[in-house]
Parts: structure tokens; sequence; C-alpha cells
């Protein structure tokens, strides 16, 4: 049964897979979505299948999402999964970082895990894990539209067999998205 409009509209356009009280909170800012519209031009159709807020499962198990994970498609760029996180104020940074368990909820599937950030929110001291790469956005020369600059390159992890909650969070979230 389809859920009507205002219902989807009041928590996010992916609210009905999980039911009101289950649903990500995707409240962000004008500069938080230019940061989303830059991933998903980065990382487009058809060379990569890129989803926004991926639970780390379904139901009870949902507890923690990734703002976005793209699937290399072709076998030539290695059927990589990249983990997204991202933050536009430090303070939000730093409050990721005190809380690892956040991250490895989904980032333990991925190959690689990248921190996406605002001018100004990441600094070179900041302790992150050595596996995170970082990417800012910034503005490109003669008044060109942003684009994102990798500032720290990921290294490739290990990473965990996907758990049927995590797959059944990954697919119901791709399928919204297409």
């Amino acid at each position: 049964m389809k859920q009507p409009q205002a219902h989807r509209r009041t928590r996010g356009r992916n609210a009905f897979l999980w039911g009101i009280d289950h649903a990500p909170q995707h409240t962000d800012s004008p500069v938080g979505e230019r940061v989303r519209v830059l991933l998903r031009k980065r990382y487009a159709w058809p060379r990569y299948l890129f989803i926004e807020e991926v639970s780390s499962g379904t139901g009870v198990h949902g507890e923690r999402f990734a703002d976005g994970l793209a699937l290399a498609m072709w076998p030539s760029s290695g059927m990589w999964l990249y983990g997204f996180e991202v933050k536009i104020g430090r303070s939000d940074l730093m409050k990721e970082l005190k809380d690892p368990a956040k991250w490895r909820a989904i980032g333990c599937y991925c190959d690689l895990w990248w921190l996406v950030v605002t001018p100004g929110v990441w600094r070179p001291a900041d302790e992150l894990p050595p596996s995170w790469g970082v990417m800012e956005c910034v503005e490109a020369s003669a008044g060109r539209d942003e684009v994102l600059r990798i500032r720290r390159r990921p290294r490739r992890q290990e990473t965990f067999p996907m758990d049927r909650p995590f797959i059944a969070s990954l697919l119901r979230t791709g399928v919204a998205t297409i």
C-alpha cells in the first residue's frame, strides 16, 4: 500500500521504507545538500550505484546510518563498496570521532571510507581512523561550480561479509532511489 505523500515529505524521502519511527532524519542544510549533489555527480550511474541514507539494517537492526554508499559496478574498478559520512560542522565531526561504533556499523562492509567535509571542518591534525579518506567541497577556479577535492586518500580496509539485515536495508534503500 502506498504511503501518503505528506507522510514521506515530513520524514525524508525514504521514510516509507522504515516506518515513521525508524526513518532517518534528513534535515540537511542547503550546504549539506550541495555536498550530496557533488557526491551524486562523482559517483554516478552506470559506473557506480550511489545510495543515500543507508541503514545498518532493517527494523530493530537499523540503528546507524551512512550518508551514502557507492558500489563500483565494473570489475575493472574492483567492484568496491565506498562509504561516505558528510560533515558540514566541526562540532559534528568531533562528535563522530568520539563514537567509533557509529561508522563501524556500516564501515565494516566498505572497502573504502570517506569523510566528506566543507572547508574548515577537517584539519590535518585531527586524529581520524587510519583507513579514512577525506574529500573537501571547494569552489573551483574561475567561478565554476563547487567540486570535491581529495585531501587525504583512504586506505583499503578488510571487510566483513554483509549480514542479511544490512543486505535488506541496502536493497530497500536502493530500490527506492531507482
